[in-house]
C-alpha cells in the first residue's frame, strides 16, 4: 500500500464535483497555443479550452490578451479520462452566466397580471370589426 492509495484521486473527485454545464472552475493559464488554453486547476487536473471556446467574438487574437499565470473561469463541457483533463468554454461560462442574470432579474420582477389580450385589446377588435 503506498501514498497514493491512501489520497482521493483527483480525477474521481472532480467527476463527482463538477457537472458538465452545470459547474464552472477558475484555473491559472499553464500552456498557450494554436489550439487553445491549458489551465492547472486546484484539483492537481488540468483543463482545456479550444481556441474556438474561448470567446464569443472573433477567438483568433485570444492569444494576444492572455498570459501564462492569468486565472481564467470557464463552465465545465466534459471531461477526457483518456487525457485526464477536463474540457472547458469561457464562451459557453459567459452564455451561461447570462442566462443567470437574466432569470434573476425575471423572478425579482414578480409575476405579472397583463395579458396580451389586454394590451391589444383595441388593435384586435379594429382588425375583426368589432366593438
Amino acid at each position: 500500500l503506498g501514498i497514493k492509495q491512501l489520497t482521493n484521486d483527483p480525477w474521481e473527485v472532480a467527476n463527482k464535483l463538477y457537472k458538465p454545464r452545470e459547474s464552472a472552475i477558475t484555473g491559472k493559464v499553464l500552456r498557450i497555443n494554436d489550439y487553445g488554453i491549458t489551465l492547472t486547476l486546484d484539483n492537481e487536473l488540468e483543463g482545456f479550452i479550444r481556441s474556438s471556446e474561448y470567446s464569443r467574438q472573433d477567438s483568433k487574437d485570444f492569444i494576444k490578451n492572455l498570459n501564462i499565470g492569468d486565472d481564467i473561469t470557464a463552465l465545465v463541457t466534459g471531461f477526457d479520462k483518456k487525457k485526464r483533463q477536463i474540457n472547458l468554454s469561457k464562451k459557453q461560462y459567459e452564455e451561461w452566466q447570462e442566462k443567470q442574470r437574466v432569470s434573476e432579474f425575471m423572478s425579482s420582477q414578480g409575476e405579472s397580471n397583463v395579458k396580451l389580450g389586454d394590451l391589444f385589446s383595441k388593435e384586435f377588435k379594429s382588425i375583426h370589426g368589432s366593438d
